[in-house]
């Protein structure tokens, strides 16, 4: 004689399997805060001109995808960026907008404004947008792993 399951038990089964299939570990909102933390920390490294704390936002093996230059590779390239941007940029400002969290990995699009001093010695207010990529480390930081940002304003002719 076969035993029926019963239809609660099947549904307590499918509702467990599928919450542990879509379960990520990891709290957006949570998320979301660190990342704002660790781009806050990224701002005042940049705008203290502080390139070892700059490069230590990404991984080692990081992606900077910055516009009108080089893809940079590895932390020491993004650390030779941003010390050769010091002298044109201060007053960073990074906005997390959005983090979309997948796994170890967060997604996140933002906003940026900041002041860029040109050769001739003016200086100019800019912003833009960005998206970071995002992972989660073992000690429970998160570290860059691509950053792509470009202006909003309109190149001149």
């Amino acid at each position: 004689m076969r035993k029926k399951i019963s239809p609660v038990v099947i549904m307590v089964l499918f509702s467990l399997f599928f919450t542990a299939c879509n379960q990520t570990g990891q709290n957006p909102d949570e998320v979301k805060k660190a990342v704002q933390e660790a781009n806050n920390i990224l701002a005042k490294a940049t705008n203290s001109k502080d390139e070892v704390a700059t490069a230590d936002v990404y991984l080692p093996d990081a992606k900077l995808l910055p516009p009108n230059a080089p893809e940079q590779n590895g932390r020491d390239q993004i650390r030779e960026y941003w010390k050769n941007a010091f002298n044109a940029i201060s007053n960073v400002q990074l906005t997390t907008n959005t983090v979309d969290v997948v796994e170890k990995t967060a997604i996140e699009t933002g906003n940026y404004k900041l002041t860029v001093h040109t050769p001739d010695g003016n200086k100019m207010e800019d912003n833009g947008k960005y998206v970071g990529i995002w992972k989660l480390q073992p000690s429970g930081d998160w570290k860059m792993s691509i950053d792509i940002f470009n202006s909003s304003i309109p190149m001149s002719h």
